[in-house]
């Protein structure tokens, strides 16, 4: 119960950190900090993306998996109810104005894919994982991440980043959830990837 409480915290403060300031710094420093806090408890993945690629390399199962998935996506929701209720208005990853919808979703492919390959590689092999570097690459990564992606292609690399707002944003009649496929596919791919590529380079 512990470790499925704690992912939806470190989401929620990961969430509710971009909805407050959009800084990357200040998002980088939020996960760096609920990766210290929560690393020890549920692996401090605070992304379904992330989430798939350690299903994908068999070191969480199947329906823990989906636990967590239910509980990133519900601390991403929460975050951006809280921010409704404090400012009165919705906020939601989206992509430079009128760009063709697979170019942002490349963009966030292969951001998550760098995000994803480097939480593997310092959090969950041999040769890192009893490092207390790891916080602190994976909250800089992110930063590094949201600078590149963010003015192009909203940088969410994180689908309950991108869906928990999008969904109180809906519920407010707004429509940003029409640009779903951008936070869904292209996370998701680029975690797979990652996932592909980890095992091809450990092996």
């Amino acid at each position: 119960m512990r470790e499925y409480l704690m992912e939806f915290i470190g989401t929620f403060f990961l969430v509710f950190a971009i909805a407050m300031t959009g800084n990357p710094i200040a998002i980088g420093l939020m996960l760096m900090a609920v990766v210290y806090i929560g690393g020890h408890v549920s692996g401090a993945h605070y992304n379904p993306a992330v989430t798939l690629t350690l299903l994908i390399l068999r070191k969480i199962g199947l329906v823990k998996s989906l636990l967590y998935m239910v509980c990133q996506f519900g601390g991403g929701f929460f975050a951006a109810l809280l921010f409704n209720i404090l400012k009165g208005t919705c906020f939601s990853p989206a992509p430079m104005a009128q760009i063709v919808l697979w170019k942002p979703m490349l963009v966030e492919c292969l951001l998550t894919f760098i995000l994803c390959a480097v939480i593997v590689t310092v959090a969950a092999t041999e040769k890192f994982k009893k490092s207390f570097i790891y916080g602190a690459v994976i909250g800089l990564t992110l930063t590094t991440l949201a600078f590149i992606g963010g003015s192009y292609s909203g940088g969410a690399v994180n689908p309950a980043v991108a869906m928990g707002p999008m969904f109180v944003d809906f519920l407010k009649g707004g429509t940003s959830f029409l640009q779903y496929p951008i936070y869904l596919v292209g996370p998701f791919a680029g975690g797979a990837l990652a996932a592909l590529f980890c095992k091809f380079m450990n092996d």
